[in-house]
């Protein structure tokens, strides 16, 4: 299992990025959010539910999802400088 976790470098701590309703899959290509308080990341699909895009809140708090595709997952890549668009790779 592929889990994200956020280094703090002047603090020497490593911790596992976790939020309420981000299921313990895998986490794939966690991306940083402009404002630096969020990470982004793809979750593969898993029995009925489908692979969708979480933005995680460094605090844990109010994770959103990303409408998914209508069949496998989206990756994120990249957002925009302004943090109002998120380039993601879908896959089938």
């Amino acid at each position: 299992m592929v889990q994200t976790h956020v280094a703090d470098v002047k603090g020497g701590r490593v911790t596992p990025l976790a939020a309420e309703g981000l299921s313990q899959g895998d986490h794939l290509r966690p991306t940083w959010h402009p404002d630096g308080d969020k990470v982004s990341v793809g979750q593969l699909p898993s029995g009925s539910n489908p692979g969708r895009v979480g933005v995680v809140p460094l605090d844990g708090d109010g994770v959103t999802f990303l409408p998914p595709p209508n069949q496998g997952f989206d990756a994120p890549l990249s957002w925009s400088p302004d943090g109002k668009f998120l380039a993601v790779t879908s896959f089938q």
